[in-house]
């Protein structure tokens, strides 16, 4: 077992005997999908693919959070703030925008695109500069407004 998957076994412990129903919540979710994962791959996970699982989370409840503001739910967004919150705990942080700004220009410098037809160059060695730490549309987003 990685040593996330450990800490939130042992968090989720802790939020079940305390009563914290949305921690468990969430909680309960992530480790379904662990396990889930695990019995697909038929082995135990590495930290690297917990990870992957905790970023799929927050971005379902971020789409979901989407959909709840189109119906009008502001009781549903509220409660997938609450959980994105709790997984976010889990995740490294995230780089700052003028960080991955400096990454995104060096990328294109380095790839000597030009416009937006070179995406397909700059876009793998971004994400694969920013390692994870940021957020794949906001990294799009940066490479996109360097090369116009």
């Amino acid at each position: 077992m990685s040593k996330l998957q450990k800490k939130l076994d042992e968090d989720f412990k802790k939020y079940f005997k305390e009563r914290e129903t949305e921690a468990v919540s969430a909680l309960k979710m992530v480790r379904s999908e662990i396990k889930n994962r695990e019995i697909e791959k038929g082995e135990e996970l590495t930290d690297k693919e917990v990870l992957k699982i905790l970023k799929d989370q927050v971005k379902s409840r971020k789409d979901s959070i989407e959909q709840f503001k189109k119906a009008n739910r502001n009781d549903l967004i509220t409660k997938e703030e609450k959980e994105i919150r709790i997984i976010q705990k889990y995740l490294p942080e995230e780089m700052p925008e003028a960080e991955i700004e400096k990454i995104v220009k060096a990328v294109i410098k380095q790839t000597k695109a030009q416009s937006k037809a070179d995406i397909g160059k700059v876009m793998p060695l971004a994400m694969q500069e920013t390692k994870g730490r940021a957020d794949g549309a906001l990294v799009k987003e940066i490479v996109l407004k360097n090369l116009n």
